[in-house]
């Protein structure tokens, strides 16, 4: 008798079955053909998919740095100098801009690249190269009383 009472009951799938393909389905709407449609079909290429995006997230940044590093290498060759060295100089500057915002203003402001101390050569003397300026309360105007 309880046997045929489990027989019965109606059959459904589980609610999270559904949403879980319901899932797949939004992720996979643009596909075409059956893989939009066919469940079996959509989770291997939106599995897929995924895989492609990653990746591409990925190769984008090394393609961005890639042209950062050109760009900055074309303004500094106009100013005479090279990207390595360039780059030691803005390590030695202690100068913390990366190489988006470095692009950047040698595209949209070369003036303000130019003036940098990065872009002067390492041969060339320093305005300030021998003079060194001790801060101390007696000769500071700031702390007159």
């Amino acid at each position: 008798m309880r046997l045929s009472w489990c027989l019965r009951m109606p059959r459904c799938p589980p609610p999270d079955r559904y949403y879980r393909k319901q899932k797949i389905f939004q992720i996979s709407k643009h596909f075409g053909y059956r893989r939009a449609n066919c469940y079996s079909l959509a989770v291997r290429s939106v599995h897929k998919a995924l895989i492609y995006s990653t990746s591409a997230k990925i190769k984008k940044k090394r393609r961005m740095r890639k042209l950062w590093i050109t760009r900055l290498s074309a303004a500094t060759k106009e100013h005479h100098l090279k990207y390595h060295h360039f780059v030691q100089n803005l390590n030695k500057s202690n100068i913390l801009l990366n190489r988006k915002i470095l692009s950047e203003l040698a595209i949209y402001e070369p003036k303000s690249f130019t003036s940098s101390p990065s872009s002067v050569p390492d041969d060339s003397p320093s305005p300030f190269q021998g003079q060194e300026r001790e801060c101390s309360k007696d000769s500071s105007p700031l702390f007159d009383e």
